[in-house]
């Protein structure tokens, strides 16, 4: 018997067991692996601290910015953004292991990430604080 074919792909829902990496929101948006930042009114600057799932997050937005982030592991983030300032604190943000931290652009290739360049990013190994910026809308994997 042939499968239909639906527009969509079985990686989005919640029940695949696939093994291949799937792009899964609303499993994390159920738990406090994911958290959305944005100003309480348009036009309005913010600046938000929050936890996701046990790692601080701070995110400051101007011009209706907003950013998404999801915590994919330990110390693996994926932030859907734009307008967007986004910082983590973590004691793995130091001089040498600084050194393996990996920022980059991404898009959604049928079942995997992409890599489509670097992200605006810059870190502070004295104060153990990787900054990224979003200006423009993109999706960007970081991990360290």
């Amino acid at each position: 018997m042939a499968r239909r074919q639906t527009g969509h792909s079985p990686c989005l829902t919640p029940t695949n067991r696939s093994p291949k990496p799937c792009l899964r929101f609303p499993i994390y948006a159920v738990t406090d692996k994911l958290k959305i930042f944005t100003s309480d009114a348009p036009e309005q600057m913010f600046l938000q601290t929050e936890t996701v799932n046990g790692s601080k997050v701070a995110v400051s937005g101007e011009r209706d910015g907003k950013a998404i982030v999801i915590r994919l592991a330990d110390r693996n983030f994926l932030v859907v953004g734009y307008r967007a300032n986004i910082s983590w604190k973590d004691v793995g943000i130091e001089w040498p292991q600084a050194k393996s931290i990996h920022v980059e652009i991404v898009r959604w290739s049928v079942d995997h990430w992409t890599p489509d360049g670097e992200a605006e990013n810059g870190v502070d190994d004295s104060n153990q604080t990787l900054e990224l910026t979003l200006e423009t809308p993109q999706a960007v994997l970081v991990s360290w």
